[in-house]
């Protein structure tokens, strides 16, 4: 009955208030429809988010870098935000970290080393029960936001006998593929049986070639160990080790080695010279490496300093330059022919400097020095000419313990230094096609099967993380690093340094294939590039393989084909999704000239044993008379000699001459009588005849 009472009350009441002042209409001058209403209080809300709700396709690494924020209507409390939830299908899963901007309107959360699973669902949501905006309102409702992630990539796991491989160069030529590994290729006398194994593009075993062997019998190999591997422009392959440098063949055949520090080539314990930790070859072919020895900045290999040393073509020494205590990796700039090296500085042997890289010039002169992050191991040289440098120890700041990028952009001779945040001990670098950043990283967490394998954009932003469904990958061991290499159909190959883990990688697997996921390399070609004027545009040909791609064609700048006489800078750059590619060139425009115009003139005088007649052959137009020849010349009816005469390629405006002789059978003199004079040139004929009396 009370509550009975209460609502007819209330009703009673709202009526009565929605009567006052006839009916409800309140009078000018009238206070009565002046009603004091409560004012009501709706909590802050949700803005936005940086993912947008129902988003495929999401990279893996998302948690990692960026992060996902989530934008306020007005500034929070953090000390209230305790109650969010982030879930797959497997149930929740919490972000390492959180942090908030400057004024607490907006939230980010992070993961330090955590990826994403391929092919999931996630849901992030965030509950209203206890975060409190600074004014002590609650949130309004809660908040969620769900998206998928990018399928698994396609993986192949690649066996065929590799073992335990490092080095790893592709022939951009061939597409075949070179590893240094260790392999079951007994060497006799030895418990160390290093060889190079070539493999096809589709990762097939061309065959495995014995590292040191020699017309002398097999060498000491006991203290050599991993290499690098890289191709010289011949197709050639070069590693090294413990100061010995071996040449290869496209067929497998060990053409050269030579010895780093001794004059005795048949053991390579005597190579002096300490570990190549790098090499690189420049356009001239010499054969550049870095060598990571005992810290002693110098030039003497027989005793170990760490230095840079340059080989020709053939494995001759050429110099040995100081460049830091602890150099790493190399790399020739292309466009300068300038070298970079990576100083670690502290290491093993290293000195106790600040770590960097160093440009040094084609006599090894070192012209400046940059700083990196710590442990600078590995080195990239983009299209742009900007240097990427690859750094393996770690950084500690609020975000925790992670590695980093650092970029040198190049500008006018100048470098300025970039640093971009990485996931953790990238061991290896490599550019595609479209200038992205590949890094082969070391140390994994989370949960993930294997290392992941890292993609940045050419300004730095991460972009996505790859790692193996059906394999381990390990990029590193005691031998040593793992390499990372991209061919031009956009497959990224890894090699599996530390693979041998029977329960995490059953398959032994000692290179991966992950399909597809790179730049793809494009071929564009320009033709048509000299044309006429006719008062219409006259665009370029371009023709992509693969064919059909999307190309954007500039002129000048200027995405209109060009009309008027003059010369065009043509810059073609495919745009179709995955592939990249360009081609540059120069378009001309010009009036076309006038035919070809041959007028023949001559004169006839009188010689020993007959006539002579000195002939003309002017070109009155304004296109060439090419192979002119002059194949007619008769006087009467004698034929002159000696004919065939060639007269040349006659320019617009020109002329040739020519000589011709007649027998005194063309008549007397004074007699009256007919001379003939005609030839051909490309493209046509010309003839002319004239009535002459006999001198």
């Amino acid at each position: 009955m009370r509550r009975i009472f209460l609502l007819l009350a209330s009703l009673f009441l709202a009526v009565s208030l929605a009567g006052c002042g006839s009916g409800g209409v309140s009078q000018p001058g009238s206070s009565a429809g002046a009603v004091s209403k409560a004012q009501v209080v709706t909590g802050p809300t949700v803005v936005s988010a940086s993912i947008v709700n129902g988003a495929t396709n999401v990279n893996t690494g998302l948690l990692v870098y960026p992060g996902i924020t989530v934008t306020f209507s007005q500034p929070m409390n953090p000390g209230t935000f305790y109650d969010w939830h982030f879930n797959d299908p497997n149930g929740q899963w919490n972000p390492v970290y959180y942090t908030w901007n400057a004024d607490n309107t907006a939230v980010t959360f992070y993961s330090s080393n955590n990826f994403m699973n391929y092919g999931t669902n996630y849901t992030l949501t965030i509950n209203n029960t206890r975060l409190l905006a600074a004014d002590g309102t609650p949130l309004a409702a809660p908040f969620s936001v769900s998206f998928t992630t990018i399928p698994a990539p396609v993986v192949n796991n690649i066996d065929d006998g590799i073992s335990g491989p490092t080095g790893l160069a592709i022939d951009n030529s061939s597409g075949d593929l070179w590893l240094a590994d260790f392999t079951n290729y007994p060497i006799p006398g030895s418990s160390t049986n290093w060889a190079v194994t070539k493999l096809t593009p589709t990762g097939g075993l061309i065959g495995n070639y014995l590292w040191w062997a020699n017309l002398e019998g097999y060498l000491n190999v006991d203290e050599v160990g991993p290499s690098p591997l890289v191709t010289d422009y011949s197709g050639d392959v070069w590693t090294a080790a413990s100061g010995m440098y071996s040449e290869f063949d496209p067929a497998g055949n060990m053409i050269n080695w030579f010895c780093g520090g001794s004059n005795n080539p048949y053991y390579a314990k005597n190579c002096w010279g300490g570990t190549p930790s790098g090499m690189a070859i420049d356009p001239s072919g010499n054969i550049w490496a870095a060598i990571s020895g005992n810290g002693n900045v110098g030039t003497d290999l027989q005793h170990g300093d760490s230095c840079v040393l340059e080989l020709s073509p053939t494995g001759s020494p050429i110099g040995v330059y100081a460049a830091g205590g602890y150099p790493s990796a190399i790399a020739i700039d292309p466009h300068s022919g300038n070298i970079w090296v990576t100083n670690k500085a502290t290491g093993p042997w290293g000195d106790s400097g600040s770590p960097n890289v160093m440009e040094l010039n084609h006599s090894g002169t070192v012209i400046a020095t940059y700083p990196t992050g710590p442990g600078p191991d590995a080195i990239a040289i983009d299209k742009s000419g900007n240097i990427w440098v690859a750094n393996y120890y770690w950084t500690t700041d609020t975000f925790g313990e992670h590695s980093s990028v650092t970029e040198l952009v190049s500008s006018g001779g100048t470098y300025t230094s970039k640093t971009y945040w990485d996931y953790d001990r990238p061991v290896s670098i490599a550019i595609d096609s479209s200038g992205n950043v590949w890094l082969l990283n070391n140390a994994g967490g989370g949960g993930i099967p294997g290392d992941p394998i890292t993609e940045l954009s050419p300004s730095g932003e991460f972009i996505n993380a790859y790692w193996p469904t059906n394999g381990y990958l390990n990029p590193s061991s005691d031998s040593g690093h793992g390499t990372i290499a991209i061919d031009s159909a956009g497959n990224v190959w890894v090699t599996n340094a530390g693979e041998s883990d029977p329960e995490q990688n059953p398959g032994n697997y000692g290179l991966m294939e992950f399909v597809g996921i790179a730049s793809k390399t494009a071929t564009v070609t320009l033709s048509n590039l000299n044309q006429y004027y006719s008062g219409t545009p006259r665009p370029a040909t371009v023709t992509t393989n693969p064919s059909g791609l999307a190309v954007n064609v500039t002129y000048n700048g200027s995405t209109t084909p060009p009309t008027a006489v003059g010369s065009y800078a043509v810059v073609a750059t495919v745009t179709a999704p995955g592939y990249a590619g360009s081609a540059t060139g120069t378009l001309t425009i010009s009036v076309k000239p006038s035919p070809v115009s041959l007028v023949v003139t001559s004169s006839l005088s009188a010689v020993s044993g007959g006539y002579q007649a000195a002939v003309k052959v002017t070109n009155n137009g304004g296109s060439a008379a090419d192979n002119t020849t002059l194949t007619l010349a008769t006087l009467g009816s004698a034929v002159g000699s000696t004919l065939p005469q060639s007269l040349g390629n006659i320019a617009g405006g020109g002329f040739a001459t020519a000589i011709v002789t007649f027998p005194t059978s063309a008549g007397a003199s004074g007699t009256l009588t007919v001379l003939r004079l005609g030839g051909t040139y490309t493209g046509g004929t010309f003839s002319s005849g004239k009535r002459v009396t006999l001198p």
